[in-house]
């Protein structure tokens, strides 16, 4: 029987799990106790992926993963059969042969280099699973029983470094979404495909007054398919790392909603799944977060400049508001160019990300 872990490789996997510099190397340190070179380690909460840690060769496959060949691998899919906390390998989940007729296989495995994964799935909560899987690249030699003692005495310790992450993440979760609660607007995090992992109260009360939107079924959606289209596109470009944007949302008792989608700060080693984007909702009659006076005082804009950008918050174009103030489009572009200049923004999406940054507090019941 392999021996046990070093007392120095058990507190290095402590240390990663809770370290957020650090998670990305929770995967290497198991490898390196195991003597395998790649690992991947993701965790899930009612069947949606949270977040990876993954060796370098294998961090562009998240992306994919998560939103498309998660759902067609059949070694995850009978890996969640399987007794808890045991080792398998690929050949125990599936045929080799019936693998290489898969989708899975040709357009994700194989290109990945992989062919018989060893791996197993541990419990951490209720509803929260972590997967650890392993492999050789193709061309190298195959993982068989004899390797499966190495990777099963290591478990128990990276079961107990995860459940420590679960705890602290969600000790901090609830921390931030206390303050999110306080926000007079809504706030709305989700994943690339519209996945809600969290809505705050002003959200909440929005989506039951009707404001062009829905969170059925854990998923954000416009309520008419045009609008839902738009929508859809600009949670994947944020969650995605692109600048998202804003857009208008047709609605009922509330009227129009005005809906800011932006990415959420991901760090350099862009650990996090496929990343987050954040909606920010309210609406369109309802007064931004701050006015022209607070504008000026903050980066030094003139009044004119302060109107300007309040204006492009609130949704009008520049050659609408050019023609509402009887100047010349060419001025007004002066006038954002300083603007840009005044705040740091690199363009119109830009200052309205930044402008969406500048939210009140919600008054004490304000909301119902």
């Amino acid at each position: 029987m392999p021996s046990r872990p070093s007392p120095d490789t058990v507190a290095d996997l402590y240390e990663a799990a809770i370290d957020d510099d650090r998670w990305p190397d929770f995967c290497k340190l198991i490898g390196k106790a195991a003597g395998i070179e790649d690992i991947a380690v993701w965790l899930t909460e009612d069947g949606r992926i949270t977040e990876f840690s993954v060796v370098d060769t294998w961090r562009a496959l998240q992306q994919s993963y998560s939103e498309y060949f998660s759902r067609i691998d059949p070694w995850a899919a009978s890996i969640k059969r399987a007794p808890s906390e045991r080792v398998m390998l690929g050949y125990e989940h599936m045929r080799e042969d019936e693998l290489l007729k898969t989708e899975f296989y040709n357009d994700f495995a194989r290109p990945g280099g992989m062919f018989r994964p060893m791996g197993m799935r541990l419990q951490l909560a209720p509803g929260t699973f972590a997967t650890i899987g392993s492999d050789l690249p193709a061309a190298k030699r195959r993982f068989e029983e004899s390797d499966k003692p190495r990777f099963q005495t290591l478990m128990p310790y990276v079961r107990n470094a995860l459940k420590l992450r679960l705890r602290v993440n969600r000790q901090a979760h609830r921390i931030e979404a206390a303050m999110l609660d306080l926000l007079a607007f809504g706030v709305i995090l989700c994943d690339a495909v519209g996945q809600v992992s969290f809505a705050n109260v002003a959200a909440e009360t929005l989506v039951r007054r009707g404001a062009g939107i829905t969170l059925g079924r854990g998923i954000v959606k416009a309520l008419l398919p045009a609008e839902g289209r738009i929508l859809s596109a600009l949670v994947k470009d944020a969650a995605s790392g692109g600048p998202g944007g804003a857009m208008c949302l047709s609605g009922g008792e509330t009227g129009p909603t005005i809906a800011l989608v932006t990415p959420l700060a991901r760090r350099p080693d862009g650990d996090r799944g496929v990343g987050y984007a954040m909606l920010s909702l309210r609406p369109a009659w309802d007064g931004p977060a701050f006015d022209e006076a607070m504008l000026e005082r903050l980066f030094g804009l003139s009044p004119a400049q302060a109107q300007i950008a309040l204006a492009l918050f609130n949704g009008q174009s520049p050659e609408e508001i050019a023609t509402e103030r009887g100047v010349r489009i060419t001025t007004l572009r002066s006038h954002l160019a300083e603007i840009f200049l005044r705040t740091g923004a690199e363009t119109q999406r830009d200052l309205m990300r930044l402008l969406g940054t500048l939210p009140p507090l919600r008054q004490r019941g304000s909301l119902p």
